[in-house]
């Protein structure tokens, strides 16, 4: 069942969009970074993005149903329950985001 959550975030996308962040960030910065900060950023931005694909298979569960393509998501395939991926994907992007803000 716990696979079925993690399934929903969409780590593997996101820790994509969490290296590119990183590089992006490397490339326009005009010192060395600290390990913490790169560390932070990438945390940050990896969940994020699982936040918002949660948040994504939640609102699309009933599309999903309908298309072969997405019938195996965990909410249309009934492997999740909705209300806790909505408590997932409403919760999780916030905290993060004022961590990196307090930190610069």
């Amino acid at each position: 069942m716990l696979s079925a959550y993690v399934e929903s975030l969409k780590l593997r996308i996101g820790v994509f969009i969490g290296m590119a962040a990183v590089l992006g960030y490397l490339a326009t910065l005009r010192r060395a970074p600290s390990p913490g900060e790169l560390a932070l950023l990438f945390v940050t931005v990896v969940a994020a993005a699982a936040g918002a694909g949660a948040l994504n298979h939640y609102l699309d569960r009933d599309l999903d149903r309908l298309m072969r393509r997405t019938a195996g998501r965990p909410l249309a395939a009934g492997r999740a329950r909705a209300r806790v991926l909505r408590a997932s994907a409403l919760v999780r992007p916030d905290p993060h985001f004022s961590v990196a803000r307090i930190v610069q």
